[in-house]
């Protein structure tokens, strides 16, 4: 049976199997996550690496921040050029300048 979470307009049906992370690899806590308009998911946790980047279909792209964050809480991705990323002992700051992909 399918699990589904929120309410009213905003109810969404549960995948624990949609992202598809290298082998070996394993989820630390999720803080946070953010999309861009090239519907790019990038999923901010609290272990390394801390910023992981999917595909609209869950498929692993790229990943990093490694030992650049400490306990991350918040990400934000402005004009699809800067993702900010917030621990919870720091200033929100921009943590990459992302090139946008060709058309």
């Amino acid at each position: 049976m399918a699990t589904t979470v929120g309410s009213g307009s905003y109810q969404y049906e549960l995948n624990e199997s949609w992202a598809r992370l290298p082998t070996g690899w394993a989820w630390g806590q999720v803080s946070a996550v953010a999309t861009d308009s090239q519907d790019r998911v990038y999923a901010f946790q609290r272990k390394d690496p801390p910023v992981v980047v999917f595909d609209r279909d869950g498929n692993y792209l790229t990943s990093w921040g490694h030992s650049a964050i400490k306990d991350p809480h918040g990400i934000a991705i402005v004009d699809d050029l800067v993702v900010y990323a917030a621990a919870l002992l720091s200033p929100l700051a921009p943590i990459a300048q992302c090139e946008p992909a060709a058309a």
